[in-house]
């Protein structure tokens, strides 16, 4: 069911024709017997490691959040061991870092509207 639901949304997001565009796009970029020259290869590496830091400037505050969380949680499983924290603490941890991944993403859109 949810493999069916999720192929539908990207069908409806038009993901298709987004991988499309990308690989025709990656035809006119390196030609077919072309070679891979050591320029072109320089910069596919610099932009892969600009698509890393950005990933990681994205993700850093959600990480340090549910860093937080899981010392509090490794605090409360010290001062009161009969208690099943990790019961709680797996869906809570989840839950948060959705959250805080949420609450960051909240103002990504904003800066690629015009």
């Amino acid at each position: 069911f949810l493999t069916m639901l999720v192929t539908l949304l990207f069908l409806a997001m038009n993901g298709h024709l987004v991988a499309f565009e990308v690989l025709t796009e990656s035809f006119t970029t390196l030609p077919v017997g072309s070679g891979l020259v050591v320029n072109h290869f320089w910069e596919l590496v610099g932009r892969l490691g600009w698509v890393l830091g950005a990933a990681l400037l994205l993700v850093l505050p959600a990480i340090t959040a549910l860093l937080v969380v899981n010392i509090a949680f490794g605090v409360m499983t010290r001062a009161a061991p009969q208690l099943n924290i990790f019961s709680i603490g797996f869906p809570l941890t989840l839950v948060l870092g959705m959250g805080i991944f949420w609450v960051g993403l909240a103002d990504i859109l904003n800066q690629y509207q015009p």
